[in-house]
């Protein structure tokens, strides 16, 4: 199979991605691997947080290929091929690599009778090539919450807590107290805990459980590593370099760096697409505040346009999103509001032009395409969902396979 008829597959025969709480399904299944994990006894790191979590452990990851310390990361969700979940010194699995882990996990669990999620069925997958690199570290990125995500069944020897805010409240409860014991929830006693939480309420909820439960913990806001200029990219790269130090592993410089739908810039036909995802309200702020900073937009050049739509949340949620999109519109840009074929994304019903904004509503986003002047430099904004931003860029690698990236 091809990546894309491998995703095919999994959505076939898995349904979309959703969380499906609980760990005894998982443990009880993977009894052997995880003897044979203690045995190998990797140090493992575990990133949690609701923003921030995915920068933290891709930089993890690319600390550890400057160093060419073998590794295995895995992180959630992928963009543009499942192979990105399952990552190592050499880059993503080889596709056959992952068609037959997948394939072998499908017919045990049919086997013993276990009815995995799609996320279940991949993280098995996942373990199973851990353990076949014998790797001495693996970095794992926590699907959703903490405490009953399935990552939860390995026990950490450092966990990161990147950021609290809500999301998922469904299952994680609508209060930042709640939240941050659903991610507290991946801490061991005696082992590390490392956070970049800036609201002080929380640092104090931390530093009472760390002490209840003989934990290591340093914050550093705490510490004044960091401070509330700091904008949030930093502050993951900052919290990864932290971590690769307490790991015990000596840090080289890390030097600038794109990440996968995270800043990077890609040039077709002239025009410069900058690509940032941010899938809440939380996450949009940061970003707004980010973009619209001094260190980041000294030149006062901003985007032409502004392409957004959104994963499907709550209206309510979608609204303030879109608020904050259209503040960035102040400075002139265009700003086009559409909707993509994804499982998870958000459809208009939500909607609502508002007044003295210039922001439109496309419904295919194709359209935006059709309406560039190819060769006119402009610089073009994607932001929203993550699988948003996943389909620009793939549809940009079909037009032009060679484009440039940077």
């Amino acid at each position: 199979m091809t990546s894309e008829q491998l995703q095919i597959w999994l959505l076939k025969n898995y349904g979309a991605e959703k969380f499906k709480p609980g760990l005894e399904r998982v443990t009880n299944f993977l009894a052997k691997e995880l003897a044979e994990i203690k045995n190998l006894n990797p140090k493992i790191i575990t990133i949690a947080g609701t923003n921030g979590k995915g920068e933290c452990s891709l930089t993890l990851s690319h600390l550890a290929k400057m160093s060419q310390q073998p590794h295995v990361l895995w992180t959630s969700p992928h963009l543009l091929s499942v192979t990105e979940r399952f990552q190592n010194l050499a880059g993503n699995i080889p596709v056959a690599d992952l068609e037959s882990l997948v394939l072998g996990v499908d017919s045990d669990a049919k086997r013993e009778n276990v009815g995995l999620s799609y996320y279940e069925i991949l993280w098995v997958a996942f373990v199973r090539w851990g353990i076949k690199q014998k790797s001495p570290l693996w970095i794992l990125e926590v699907g959703l919450g903490g405490r009953l995500d399935a990552v939860n069944i390995l026990d950490a020897d450092i966990v990161a807590l990147t950021s609290i805010s809500r999301d998922h409240q469904e299952f994680l409860g609508p209060t930042y107290r709640s939240i941050l014991s659903e991610k507290l929830g991946v801490c061991r006693p005696h082992k590390k805990l490392i956070s970049s939480l800036e609201l002080r309420y929380l640092r104090e909820k931390v530093a009472a459980f760390t002490k209840t439960f003989s934990i290591e913990w340093m914050d550093l806001f705490e510490s004044q590593e960091l401070n509330s200029k700091d904008h949030f990219s930093a502050r993951n790269r900052k919290l990864a370099a932290k971590i690769w130090i307490e790991a015990g592993f000596k840090l080289q410089e890390l030097l600038e760096f794109s990440l996968l739908g995270r800043g990077e810039t890609w040039n077709w036909e002239g025009i410069d697409f900058q690509f940032y995802g941010s899938h809440n309200p939380d996450g949009m702020r940061k970003l707004v505040q980010f973009l619209s900073a001094n260190f980041y937009n000294d030149s006062k050049e901003f985007f032409h346009q502004i392409w957004v739509a959104f994963s499907d949340r709550s209206q309510s949620d979608l609204q303030v999103m879109s608020q904050m999109i259209n503040h960035l519109g102040t400075v002139g840009s265009e700003i086009a509001f559409t909707q993509f074929n994804h499982p998870k994304a958000a459809g208009m019903k939500w909607w609502k032009e508002d007044e003295g904004s210039s922001s439109k509503f496309v419904h295919e986003w194709k359209e935006l395409f059709e309406k560039l002047e190819k060769n006119k430099y402009q610089k073009i904004l994607v932001t929203g969902s993550y699988y948003f931003v996943a389909t620009i860029q793939a549809y940009l690698s079909e037009l032009d396979p060679h484009l440039i990236k940077r």
